[in-house]
């Protein structure tokens, strides 16, 4: 496995993506467009390559106010997510 610091981003090279991860990514791409975030705690393990008893994915993203999270809501239901 390789990690590589582009700008801001890590590209992780030699490691077969899980369904997780895509799961992940899914989710991921409908937060960018609307706030920013941090991911915490046990995935950044699993994403290194590390094997949990959990599979949880533990996010953090700033306080917004109610049209904001409305519009997040909305776009994760009309994605097909629970909410």
């Amino acid at each position: 496995m390789e990690i590589i610091q582009t700008g801001t981003s890590l590209v992780i090279s030699g490691r077969r993506l899980s369904e997780m991860d895509l799961f992940v990514c899914r989710v991921l791409d409908i937060l960018t467009s609307h706030t920013p975030y941090v991911i915490m705690s046990g995935y950044v393990a699993i994403l290194f390559g590390r094997t949990r008893s959990t599979e949880d994915v533990d996010l953090l993203i700033p306080v917004c106010d109610v049209s904001a999270f409305l519009l997040l809501h909305d776009e994760f239901m009309e994605q097909g997510y629970e909410f």
